[in-house]
């Protein structure tokens, strides 16, 4: 329902063009929208220069940024500090990537402008691939990340998103739950995967083409990560769309099919690295979001396959 209210504001604000009542709408959803702050980062007076760009389409992203489509561009605009972050760490990883054997994979314009006292991202657009042909190129994709950026090994909990994400789901367990997640971290702690370059969150809507194929969205981009995150987290978040399911739902229904074509502390792993890659410091999820994810984490750790014990 939300959605469907918020996309009927925004096709009459591209009926009516009032700078006043964009900035009004904008100031209404940060009441509860959790990434947009009651002082948005964007200015009355920003408004009125966004509205003079000539939008084709407007959309407020769920994690609060503003995309105004052009004809040729897409500007994004940060409605609050952790977009704002967001949005600055992938524009710097794009910069580097720029500069890789990767480069013809940002093969578009991705560029950081001034607006009034704030910083906004402009880019090109770029053409969507089917759901079938995001899935050939998504082969491709890993296939060359995991060629690059070779470091060696490392174990689980050496990486930043992995530990945070422990840390995060320990504070809404139970006493007998902080148990089992506490052998399930001595047992990754054992466990080193070969590192190297990594998309962080590789969905088909994050492939697209422009003269070729190009993975947008890089703020989670990883220059040593762990080789296995991108295949398990395409397959999950693209089987999950093809069923209509949230991808914790699709994790639930299908762990043992998922535990037939990736190991264990794979999945574990994944887990803990989404968990610490979601953690915003200034939005506070619900609960029951890390609920949900406890209940995965045990389930799939009490699961004992074919000659497996842990």
């Amino acid at each position: 329902m939300r959605k469907f209210v918020n996309q009927f504001f925004l096709k009459f604000y591209l009926c009516i063009k009032s700078s006043f009542f964009l900035y009004g709408y904008i100031k209404i959803l940060s009441i509860f929208h959790p990434y947009i702050k009651p002082i948005s980062l964007i200015k009355a007076k920003d408004i009125t220069n966004i509205c003079s760009i000539g939008a084709k389409k407007v959309a407020i992203s769920g994690t609060g940024c503003l995309m105004v489509f052009t004809k040729e561009y897409l500007y994004k605009f940060p409605l609050g500090n952790t977009t704002a972050k967001a949005l600055k760490i992938e524009y710097d990883n794009y910069k580097k990537i720029k500069k890789t054997s990767l480069s013809n994979f940002v093969d578009y314009y991705l560029g950081q402008e001034l607006l009034s006292e704030e910083i906004f991202y402009k880019m090109s657009i770029l053409k969507t691939l089917s759901y079938s042909d995001t899935s050939i190129a998504k082969n491709i994709i890993i296939k060359s990340l995991s060629e690059n950026g070779n470091f060696g090994k490392a174990s689980i909990f050496s990486k930043e998103n992995h530990l945070l994400g422990y840390e995060v789901i320990l504070k809404y367990c139970n006493n007998a739950q902080r148990l089992e997640l506490s052998d399930i971290k001595g047992w990754l702690n054992g466990i080193e995967y070969c590192t190297s370059y990594i998309h962080g969150d590789l969905t088909p809507l994050n492939i697209m083409k422009n003269n070729g194929v190009v993975f947008i969205d890089l703020d989670r981009f990883d220059f040593a990560g762990f080789n296995f995150f991108d295949k398990i987290h395409y397959h999950i978040e693209y089987e999950a769309k093809m069923k209509g399911l949230n991808s914790y739902d699709f994790i639930a229904l299908n762990f043992e099919l998922l535990l037939s074509e990736y190991s264990k502390q794979e999945l574990l792993s994944y887990l803990f690295f989404r968990t610490g890659a979601e953690k915003r410091s200034d939005v506070s999820l619900h609960p029951s979001y890390y609920l949900k994810i406890i209940t995965l984490i045990l389930l799939i750790k009490r699961h004992v396959g074919k000659n497996e014990v842990l």
